[in-house]
């Protein structure tokens, strides 16, 4: 039975990092290996990783010298394990006991998959759990190209909803685990580059509890640096795949819907707006970024909703608001990639095949 490696790269996440453990140590696949590098944190994650690291003989501690950042401290934890399936989870998210155990019996079944992707609960900082829409609404194996297509699109996938195969990250043609070239989104750009080469899974089983909250989103919101970032990886992407004329037909578009990461952002801070009055301001700034980009937006319904919610540091009507970013966002598609928005779950893949 294949070695599979949960990897745990941490800083800071004292307060979650528990429950993350625990999840990991009771998987009921019984060949794991699970592999915590911190990153010189200055709170109690060290202390809560020993406790586990004595307790069971599978679980590893490793504390950086000094700091590596976020790319440098993922890609050591990667290096540091030996599993033929890998999970980079997040130190504030946790997994469903059967997460491994089901994903690596996808693989069994369908060998040409480069990554499984299972669905995901939401859970918020008090530990409240919702359902959010699935990324997908059904399980499907597809070339990983139409996937790519997707990722051009649209949104992508945590790390923690995804095992993926070693062989990839050592295929000289994907190019290795995590890179810098854009720090807010490492985990996207590795997705992208295996689905260029290697087909793709989704599983349509929630078994992953991504912690979303206002205090887990990048620092980069207070200076669009997350959107920047939208932007130019999707130009990094379409070098990538300079030969596949598929992709490179979507080229146009995907630059043209970088507002689409300014209005998720957007959403974010004016849903909380109340616990940061300053998040108004910041809203402001998106708002602006993805009027530079789209002018038209001025003239939607949404934009006049987003500048009142803004000039009142309030949203009163958050269903109308969200009617009408919907509006908008339909706006910004062609026919080719109807259904490839930013609301799930979205249309499959093209020639995606049911499982």
């Amino acid at each position: 039975m294949e070695l599979v490696s949960i990897v745990i790269p941490n800083y800071n996440y004292g307060h979650f990092i528990r429950e993350t453990l625990e999840s990991a140590v009771h998987q009921t696949y019984p060949n794991i290996e699970i592999i915590v590098v911190d990153d010189c944190s200055t709170d109690n994650s060290v202390e809560i990783i020993t406790e586990y690291a004595n307790a069971y003989k599978n679980v590893s501690l490793y504390r950086n010298e000094a700091n590596l950042g976020v790319v440098g401290n993922h890609n050591k934890a990667v290096s540091l394990s030996k599993g033929t399936y890998i999970c980079v989870l997040s130190s504030d998210d946790y997994l469903d006991p059967h997460f491994v155990e089901e994903c690596v019996h996808k693989f069994w079944e369908h060998p040409s998959a480069g990554m499984v992707v299972s669905a995901m609960h939401l859970v918020d900082d008090k530990g409240n759990v919702t359902d959010a829409p699935n990324y997908y609404g059904k399980s499907f194996i597809c070339k990983g190209i139409y996937q790519c297509k997707v990722f051009l699109m649209s949104n992508t996938f945590v790390p923690s909803q995804v095992l993926f195969r070693r062989k990839c990250i050592e295929d000289p043609e994907v190019g290795g685990a995590f890179t810098d070239f854009a720090d807010t989104f490492i985990d996207t750009e590795l997705w992208y580059r295996i689905c260029l080469h290697y087909d793709f899974l989704y599983f349509d089983k929630r078994l992953c509890y991504y912690r979303s909250y206002i205090g887990s989103y990048s620092k980069s919101y207070n200076n669009l640096k997350g959107a920047m970032q939208y932007y130019l990886l999707r130009q990094r992407w379409l070098q990538l795949a300079k030969g596949n004329d598929y992709l490179q037909s979507f080229g146009e578009e995907a630059i043209h819907r970088t507002p689409l990461f300014c209005i998720r952002s957007i959403r974010q801070l004016l849903t909380h707006g109340e616990e940061n009055v300053s998040n108004f301001a910041t809203a402001k700034r998106y708002l602006r970024l993805a009027e530079a980009i789209d002018p038209k937006i001025a003239d939607s319904e949404y934009y006049t909703l987003t500048e009142k919610a803004i000039a009142e540091e309030k949203l009163d009507d958050l269903p109308s608001f969200c009617k009408a970013e919907g509006n908008y966002l339909d706006s910004l598609k062609s026919e080719a990639s109807r259904g490839i928005t930013n609301t799930a779950p979205y249309a499959l893949p093209d020639y995606a095949e049911l499982i």
